[in-house]
């Protein structure tokens, strides 16, 4: 679901020459996933291992797509949603109540454990050791 989130447009390495970069965040050339694939790196993670090929910020947003189909056209193995790199969860933050919506959850509010049984409403109160007050309550 979030390849289709954040998804963009795909390069095609058809017309790159060995000097296009493939991922502009690692500064990884075409000429650099070739010869991984021709030393028998022949699945993404392993080209990613070797090259950093979707280790920068766009985590694979706009190379991994290329490297897939390259890869197919190399291995003959079809792209699927397996091919790609596992996505990063989205750096927008997101509220509990939110999440707990998407499953179904009510939400919870203090009000549902008011009364119950022995949970204070207040922390104790420790001396206070800067007044001049007893440091030791114990007396010793």
């Amino acid at each position: 679901a979030l390849w289709r989130i954040y998804d963009a447009p795909r390069y095609q390495t058809e017309l790159a020459t060995p000097d296009t970069l493939i991922c502009r965040c690692e500064g990884v050339r075409l000429r650099d996933l070739d010869a991984a694939v021709e030393d028998g790196d022949v699945t993404i993670s392993m080209l990613k291992r070797r090259t950093r090929l979707g280790m920068g910020p766009c985590q694979g947003r706009y190379c991994a797509p290329v490297a897939a189909a390259m890869l197919e056209r190399f291995t003959g193995t079809p792209v699927d949603e397996f091919s790609l790199f596992a996505p990063r969860v989205p750096i927008k933050p997101v509220s509990i109540g939110d999440i707990a919506g998407a499953q179904g959850v009510s939400a919870v509010s203090d009000a549902d454990f008011a009364g119950a049984g022995n949970v204070p409403d207040t922390a104790p109160s420790a001396p206070d050791v800067r007044a001049g007050g007893d440091s030791n309550p114990a007396g010793g």
